[in-house]
């Protein structure tokens, strides 16, 4: 992609935007990639408090059937 001039507009910053998008979508919990790193390392726990939200999100979703 990086040879193109292809632009992603396309995101949402929470979980929870998604799941209004779609109802039957439950968000059960979200969690950042600083939320993990900030267990292991002191780079970790710095960024988990300055650019929490600057990074990509995990989210776990249960799908409301039919």
């Amino acid at each position: 992609m990086k040879h193109t001039n292809a632009k992603f507009g396309w995101g949402t910053r929470t979980g929870k935007e998604l799941s209004e998008l779609n109802p039957k979508l439950e968000l059960i919990k979200e969690s950042s990639f600083w939320d993990e790193m900030k267990k292991y390392t002191l780079v970790g726990k710095i960024g988990s408090v300055l650019v929490k939200d600057l990074n990509n999100r995990l989210a776990v979703y249960r799908w409301q059937g039919r």
